[in-house]
């Protein structure tokens, strides 16, 4: 049994088995599968649900990519938005198993440890996007601030995510407002602000002098 089997079974597993709580043994005793053969793959159900979402990252990506130049000519911010209207379109397709698996509820916060390989791929993608947009000068270099940008638009991923599986609207679209919100309020801070127009003024006047 390859590791792509292994995930589909265990995506079949928690779907008709929503409300367990999802241990590896558990998942191969009910599938009938012996242990040592997810074994060869994972060593728990967690690696497994990291497993299946990093393949959402890169499904994610490979649809983007296939929109081809008209993807490759957006900004960072059309890009990102891009970005997240397609995750959007790859979650509803795997809905089931990811409300099996995904911890929804409105006090359940911070990063879930299913989203360990997604966050890591999703850094490196956040931090191309953020030094082509400073290229372009859409995003503003700051000192102490451009390190941090990538880590800071993550903290919106399971926040989405969580608000989706809630999203009660017509073909989501609450969460459609909620991306298109989140993403412009962002990079209208990573922009240049009047603060930084302010700064360079107050640098020219009293520290540039000579």
């Amino acid at each position: 049994m390859t590791a792509s089997e292994v995930k589909q079974n265990y995506r079949n597993y928690v779907v008709k088995h929503p409300n367990g709580r999802h241990t590896l043994y558990r998942f191969a005793h009910t599938m009938g599968i012996a242990s040592e053969t997810i074994q060869a793959h994972f060593t728990t159900a967690i690696g497994i649900e990291q497993s299946i979402w990093s393949d959402f990252f890169d499904q994610t990506l490979e649809q983007l990519d296939a929109n081809g130049n008209v993807y490759q000519n957006y900004s960072a911010r059309e890009k990102m938005l891009a970005f997240f209207y397609t995750l959007e379109e790859v979650l509803k397709s795997n809905q089931a198993y990811i409300a099996a698996t995904y911890p929804n509820g409105w006090l359940s916060f911070g990063q879930p440890d299913c989203l360990e390989l997604f966050k890591k791929k999703f850094l490196v993608f956040a931090n191309q996007l953020i030094t082509g947009g400073i290229d372009t000068q859409e995003i503003e270099w700051r000192a102490v601030l451009t390190g941090r940008y990538a880590d800071i638009i993550w903290l919106e991923v399971p926040a989405i995510i969580r608000f989706w599986l809630n999203d009660s609207s017509d073909n989501f679209e609450r969460t459609d407002s909620l991306i298109e919100k989140t993403v412009n309020f962002t990079f209208d801070m990573m922009g240049r602000t009047v603060f930084d127009s302010g700064t360079e003024l107050l640098k020219f006047l009293f520290i540039d002098r000579t």
